[in-house]
């Protein structure tokens, strides 16, 4: 299965990827205004809403089947979904500002150039808890890191290029307009 650029993702859940950090609130106001374009959105149903927060949540995730976000609804409840999904691998590789993209983390995972607790990590979706070291064993890893606004829940050393993954995070920001409940109301079918 051939995966969607980010972008595209986000365009056709009709949202907006703006970091939050990198704009001033005006021109984030300009940029909603612009993607709400018009006639139509406020009079949209609670089902298309909860359609539409699913996709900015799949999009946010690498690209996460509904069939595997459900069964994790399911597992961890509302109120720890987004906190299990922020300890997954890939994210946590991505929000350490390691590589550019969650495409990339998954890739570089499955190359096997990174080892989870001095062992080979076997696959981007493997949980990680309190204290568990995540090293990228590439023989030239990048030589710079990725800007980009780093998780607290993380202590990233750049030179050895290692992470330790120190404590589930209780609030997330997320970097597209997104409402949880409608999200979470689309999973829950």
């Amino acid at each position: 299965m051939r995966r969607q650029p980010r972008f595209q993702s986000f365009r056709k859940a009709k949202s907006v990827l703006v970091p939050k950090h990198t704009i001033s609130p005006k021109l984030a106001q300009d940029l909603l205004s612009l993607q709400r374009g018009g006639k139509g959105r406020e009079n949209e149903s609670e089902y298309a809403l909860g359609v539409r927060h699913l996709r900015i949540l799949k999009a946010l995730y690498g690209g996460i089947q509904t069939k595997s976000l459900r069964y994790i609804a399911h597992q961890q409840g509302k109120p720890n979904l987004l906190s299990y999904l922020e300890s997954r691998a890939d994210v946590v590789l991505f929000r350490s500002c390691f590589v550019p993209s969650l495409w990339s983390a998954q890739q570089l995972i499955a190359h096997g150039h990174v080892q989870l607790n001095h062992r080979d990590l076997q696959g981007p979706g493997t949980i990680l808890r309190p204290g568990d070291l995540l090293t990228i064993t590439a023989e030239r890893p990048h030589a710079w890191p990725f800007f980009g606004k780093r998780a607290q829940h993380l202590e990233v050393d750049f030179g050895a290029s290692r992470v330790i993954y120190l404590w589930r995070p209780q609030s997330i920001e997320l970097p597209a307009p997104f409402d949880f409940d409608a999200a979470w109301k689309g999973l829950i079918v």
